[in-house]
C-alpha cells in the first residue's frame, strides 16, 4: 500500500523555526555557550526532526525507559545532506532495502529510487507497514529473517 499521507514532508514554517533553532546552537557552540537542543520526534508541526502523526507512538513502542527526546539542534543541518539517492550510484557492496510500504518518514518511491539506482547488488523487501511498524511484531520478525537470510549469502 502506498504511502497515504503526506510522507514526513514538514511546512515550510517548521523547517523555518527548525533552521533558526539549529543554527542558534551552532553559533551557540562557536561561542562556547550551553547546547539548544530540540525534539528528536513529535506531532506535526512540532520543533522537532522527526514529525509524523504515528512518530510518538512509534517510538514510544521502541525506545527504553531512559530515553530522552531531545538532540543538540545543530544536528538538524546535516539532515539535508543525507541524501541516499544520491549516493546509491557510487554503492558497490551488496546491499538488502527493506521498504515500509506505508512509511511517513521515509518515503517509499524514494527508497525504491536508491534500489534502481544503486550501482552493486541490491535487493529490495516490501512489507505492507508503516515507519515504526518494522521494529516490532511480525514485520519486524519478517524483515529480521530477511536480513539474516541476505547476509548468508554475502
Amino acid at each position: 500500500m502506498p504511502c497515504s499521507r503526506s510522507c514526513a514532508t514538514p511546512a515550510r514554517g517548521q523547517l523555518l523555526r527548525l533552521t533558526g533553532h539549529a543554527l542558534r546552537d551552532a553559533a551557540g557552540a562557536l561561542l562556547g555557550r550551553a547546547e539548544h537542543r530540540v525534539g528528536i520526534f513529535g506531532p506535526p508541526g512540532a520543533t522537532a526532526a522527526i514529525t509524523s502523526p504515528d512518530a510518538a507512538a512509534g517510538y514510544g513502542a521502541i525506545i527504553g525507559p531512559t530515553f530522552v527526546n531531545d538532540m543538540p539542534a545543530r544536528g538538524i543541518l546535516t539532515i539535508p545532506l543525507n541524501r541516499p539517492v544520491t549516493a546509491a550510484p557510487r554503492v558497490r557492496c551488496p546491499m538488502l532495502l527493506v521498504v515500509a510500504a506505508d512509511d511517513a518518514i521515509a518515503p517509499p518511491s524514494a527508497v525504491r529510487k536508491v534500489a534502481a539506482t544503486a550501482g552493486g547488488r541490491v535487493e529490495t523487501v516490501e512489507l505492507d507497514c508503516g515507519h515504526f511498524d518494522i521494529y516490532v511484531g511480525e514485520p519486524f520478525a519478517t524483515s529480521l529473517e530477511r536480513q539474516i537470510a541476505f547476509l548468508r549469502t554475502v
